[in-house]
């Protein structure tokens, strides 16, 4: 009878011990959660006493892991936030807020501060296996892979997000991104003009763009993208070295060596870009007319790179080949007084101008005719170049194929600097050479 009394005794007072559990449970948890919710954000510090009371007594509350997870983050202690999420998935205890999929995509948030893509993408891929994974989790994943260079994916990422959301531009910009990163320039704009169409458009978006035309050499389109951009986005070095060559490709020459300038005093430290800055400066200088000033640039860059090849050119031309001061003021002189200058000189050689087929800062390009041909019906191309590169062969047959073109009988090349090779090689194939001291004779 005392044992049955005894055991009977220990029952009952073990229910009590669960009920009174439950009744704690019941009303002392929900109480701490409120309270805890109350100060977080304010007085962190009370907010993990609470919630740590609460874990004393229930290990995997959900809410209770969730805000410690979340005051964790915060504290950048991320491997105890991780510890309370792993609880919650582990327990599989979830709420209408606090869901496996926004567990999983704080896990890999956590995972890509701390560096480890892989973990981190693991997470997501899980969600999307279960077709639980959100737009902001495939845009999470596909920044993920472009950041991991993994473009191919970035851009499987996004084909199936717009399958999903095919409202979303973002998604065409993300997709943009990956091919623009993988060298698909084309269809790297096909994206971005459709994600426009979509109504999504961003400073990105105008960068992007901007850097595209620029690849694509479509200078003037670079620039209006680039002038879009707040003033922020243009004080970047990468922009305005972009916008600097734009300019200069433009013949717009002052505003490229004003940006080029003020460029050169912001990249002090660094000297791959003040090296790049340099010689490009010394170009819109020299197109300018100011060829002292660029000489002096591209002689300090020597200094550093004596086997820049650019520069190595550049400077043999000018001291071997041009070091009087009136063959550099014609290299630099304004194109409409060159080609004054020009049409004297054809006129010395009894030249009399047809038609002027094309002009550029470097290179004028004619259809004459002879005077001392006897019958006045022979048609002469005439190329004349201020290159400052060395003249090639290629150069030369391209003229011949012009001359070919426009059904001229005669080529004629008028240069600074002629070299004995090619000199050898126009004697072969009857081009009349002319060099640049020939505009001496017309002071």
């Amino acid at each position: 009878m005392i044992n049955v009394f005894i055991i009977s005794s220990a029952v009952l007072l073990l229910a009590a011990l669960f009920y009174a559990k439950y009744l704690t449970a019941l009303i002392f948890i929900p109480r701490q959660i409120l309270k805890a919710q109350k100060y977080f954000g304010l007085h962190d510090d009370k907010a993990l006493k609470v919630l740590h009371s609460v874990i004393d007594i229930d290990r995997s509350n959900p809410q209770a892991c969730w805000l410690l997870s979340r005051i964790y983050i915060k504290r950048k202690n991320y491997i105890l936030a991780q510890v309370f999420l792993f609880d919650i998935l582990k327990a599989q205890r979830y709420t209408r807020d606090i869901t496996e999929e926004e567990v999983r995509l704080n896990l890999a948030g956590i995972y890509e501060l701390t560096g480890d893509v892989q973990k981190a993408l693991r997470e997501l891929y899980h969600l999307k296996h279960y077709s639980l994974l959100p737009p902001e989790g495939y845009k999470k994943a596909i920044n993920l892979n472009l950041n991991n260079k993994n473009f191919k994916e970035a851009v499987g990422l996004a084909a199936e997000a717009l399958l999903i959301r095919p409202d979303d531009g973002e998604f065409h910009f993300l997709a943009a991104k990956a091919e623009f990163a993988h060298g698909n320039f084309i269809e790297a704009e096909k994206r971005l003009r459709k994600g426009v169409d979509t109504g999504y458009h961003s400073r990105d978006t105008d960068i992007l763009l901007g850097k595209i035309s620029f690849i694509e050499k479509k200078f003037d389109q670079a620039v209006k993208y680039f002038q879009n951009l707040p003033h922020e986005s243009l004080s970047s070095s990468e922009i305005e070295s972009m916008l600097g060559e734009c300019f200069y490709h433009l013949k717009d020459y002052q505003s490229s060596i004003q940006i080029l300038e003020k460029l050169l005093e912001e990249t002090r430290s660094d000297q791959s870009m003040q090296t790049d800055v340099q010689y490009l400066l010394g170009c819109a200088y020299e197109m300018a007319g100011r060829v002292e000033e660029a000489i002096a640039l591209w002689e300090k860059i020597s200094l550093r790179f004596p086997l820049h090849r650019n520069i190595r050119e550049k400077l043999l031309f000018y001291h071997n080949i041009a070091p009087a001061s009136w063959m550099r003021s014609l290299i630099g002189l304004p194109l409409v007084s060159f080609i004054g200058l020009t049409e004297k000189l054809l006129a010395k050689f009894d030249f009399f101008i047809k038609q002027l087929v094309y002009e550029d800062e470097k290179n004028l390009e004619y259809l004459c005719g002879s005077k001392s041909d006897v019958h006045l019906f022979s048609l002469y191309f005439i190329s004349v170049t201020r290159q400052t590169s060395p003249l090639s062969r290629e150069f030369i047959k391209q003229r011949m194929g012009l001359r070919h073109a426009h059904r001229a009988k005669y080529l004629v090349l008028i240069a600074p600097h002629f070299s004995d090779d090619l000199r050898l090689f126009a004697q072969k194939n009857c081009i009349l050479l002319y060099d640049f001291s020939e505009y001496k004779s017309l002071e």
